[in-house]
């Protein structure tokens, strides 16, 4: 009697299936994983002017940076403007609150725009949070919530 050896069509076709699921399962992960990554960059090189802005509000009393003449507001929207990244196109500080928008050109979040906040609590604190914007300079579409950090939400 003969006896073969390997796989049947059946076997290999049934393989092919069970990776064909992982990867379907796998890729969209994979995909928010990525945009979350290049999302914690503007996180990252905005960080600095966001401490700025803090120290900014302590010194004068108000968040203004935008529309502010002094040395100390130019001097903040000069760094926020020459902030650039991998994925970050464009940094600016905007509006009378002293938010920062950033704009994305690369990579999954290519042409959105995301929004840091500031705000002081009663105890003169100032706090940020970030906000989906796709009306900031440089960009023509928010972030979508899923690709924000739980902090975002």
């Amino acid at each position: 009697m003969d006896k073969n050896k390997g796989f049947t069509l059946v076997e290999l076709m049934i393989v092919v299936a069970v990776i064909g699921v992982l990867a379907a399962i796998a890729l969209p992960a994979y995909q928010v994983y990525t945009a979350r990554a290049q999302l914690m960059e503007a996180l990252t090189l905005t960080d600095g002017v966001r401490q700025t802005v803090g120290i900014y509000f302590y010194e004068y009393g108000r968040l203004d940076v935008a529309s502010s003449a002094s040395d100390s507001a130019v001097s903040i929207k000069n760094r926020a403007a020459a902030l650039d990244g991998r994925y970050v196109s464009q940094v600016s500080i905007h509006g009378a609150a002293g938010s920062i928008g950033v704009a994305f050109d690369q990579g999954a979040l290519a042409g959105m725009g995301l929004r840091f906040e500031p705000s002081v609590s009663t105890s003169q604190i100032v706090t940020w949070r970030c906000i989906a914007d796709g009306s900031v300079a440089g960009a023509s579409a928010p972030v979508p919530d899923k690709y924000l950090p739980s902090s975002c939400r």
